[in-house]
């Protein structure tokens, strides 16, 4: 019986060992979880999400892409976050059936977020809004009687409309927190609303946001928390057991004090 050529011999070796391993990598794709989805809005300021770094609408910076690659790491599941303008952000949050969305809260619901997100963890993070100006003299409401306050336009700010609708509060519009704290800054208003992590972590990073101070009146206190999709690739019993350790193990006070902020704990 002839004896198979050596090299002829090897090829076939070389082939089969080449087919198992394709074999290998199919079958650990299949096997490998698909990513989860999650969509976010492109407006918040920061640390929230940095300026100026997104040159893909997958490629942002900031507490929020962080959060939740941490949180991919105590799920052990790739998560795929996309950003949209807010207006988009509805649509394409009713439309695009996403897995999970973190960062809401019930004071900023829609009648639509119930039926996307019908499940939600506990809030994982506490978020205040302040009164900034370079006297901070305000100790409650009353203190703003005829003056101009900055906000972002669109936004509500529930302890401040009655005020700002009977006009004895003045309400000074602004594209965005940055702009709006850009205007207190150059004198255009008299106090300007913003949320204390965000004014830490501008102070800690740019020494002209220094001469802004916080009042010691609170315009709002909010719990953020995430939620799942009810039918969705993620169980809400998991999503609370990778948010339940990543605070316990440290890693949100972690990111917090990253970008120069220490926000208490709902």
């Amino acid at each position: 019986m002839p004896l198979a050529h050596p090299t002829a011999h090897a090829q076939w070796h070389h082939r089969l060992a080449a087919l198992l391993a394709w074999a290998l990598v199919g079958l650990a794709q299949a096997q490998a979880p698909a990513p989860l989805k999650a969509f976010a809005a492109t407006s918040w300021g920061p640390p929230f999400l940095l300026p100026h770094s997104a040159p893909t609408p997958r490629a942002q910076a900031g507490l929020i892409p962080d959060w939740y690659a941490e949180l991919a790491r105590a799920l052990k599941r790739p998560i795929e976050v996309s950003y949209f303008p807010p207006n988009r952000l509805v649509v394409e949050t009713g439309t695009g059936q996403p897995d999970l969305g973190c960062f809401g809260s019930a004071a900023w619901d829609t009648q639509d977020a119930p039926r996307i997100y019908a499940d939600t963890a506990a809030p994982f993070l506490r978020v205040e809004e302040v009164l900034v100006s370079r006297s901070p003299t305000v100790a409650r409401l009353a203190d703003l009687r005829g003056r101009r306050v900055g906000v972002v336009a669109g936004y509500v700010y529930p302890t401040l409309e009655p005020a700002f609708r009977d006009g004895s509060v003045l309400r000074e519009d602004a594209p965005t927190e940055l702009a709006m704290l850009r205007k207190q800054l150059l004198g255009r208003s008299d106090h300007a609303v913003v949320r204390r992590l965000t004014l830490e972590h501008l102070q800690q990073t740019d020494p002209q946001w220094r001469v802004l101070q916080a009042s010691p009146w609170l315009v709002s206190v909010t719990d953020l928390y995430c939620g799942v999709r009810r039918g969705g690739a993620l169980s809400l019993a998991d999503l609370e057991a990778a948010q339940r350790q990543l605070l316990q193990d440290g890693t949100l006070a972690r990111l917090l004090k990253r970008y120069g902020g220490s926000v208490p704990a709902p």
